[in-house]
């Protein structure tokens, strides 16, 4: 959908070479980066009751319907990050954040306020928030998250703390540089 508008626009302008790169959610120095960015917290993941709740931006549901891959290569991000730190599956769980409010089609879900509310009445006594389905700090991070997310779970009697984004990361950087190499776009 988003590179068939940018094709689009680009499409005034012979100037300009678009390449396709697709996702980040594949990349050993990601999923390396969200590693260290959630042992940061290592003193949290120590306390018994602690849970880790994953979260991407939802999309339209029909999304899956056509075939998209989004959702199972984000639930298999999640995965290989867990398998990295050797969590059980009872320790982290998966939600789906800054779905269209008001929209009249269903959401990608569950919605990560739901889970972390469940979370909450589960037992949980703090909740480390791991939004790697985003590479840096923006609104949907400083808000949603920062904000809202950390309301709800506080008010519902938890203790809450998010990782840090990879920003300007090296790790990050190696990421971007990998998708590219891979698809020949870049030389060593």
């Amino acid at each position: 959908m988003y590179h068939g508008a940018a094709k689009k626009v680009l499409a005034d302008y012979p100037q300009v070479t678009y390449h396709e790169i697709n996702g980040l959610w594949d990349q050993p120095a990601l999923q390396q980066y969200w590693e260290q960015a959630i042992l940061q917290s290592h003193d949290w993941l120590a306390l018994d009751g602690t849970k880790l709740l994953f979260s991407a931006h939802s999309l339209p549901q029909m999304i899956l319907e056509h075939g998209d891959p989004y959702k199972k290569n984000v639930e298999a991000n999640v995965l290989a990050i867990a398998k990295r730190l050797h969590l059980a599956s009872a320790d982290y769980q998966l939600g789906w954040q800054s779905a269209g409010k008001g929209s009249p089609i269903p959401w990608i879900g569950p919605n990560f306020e739901d889970v972390a509310r469940d979370l909450v009445k589960a037992g949980t006594k703090q909740i480390l928030s791991v939004p790697l389905g985003f590479i840096n700090d923006n609104l949907e991070i400083d808000y949603d998250v920062d904000i809202v997310l950390k309301q709800i779970v506080e008010a519902n009697g938890a203790q809450f703390k998010r990782a840090p984004m990879p920003n300007d990361d090296p790790l990050l950087g190696q990421a971007i540089a990998n998708k590219l190499l891979a698809a020949g776009l870049l030389n060593n």
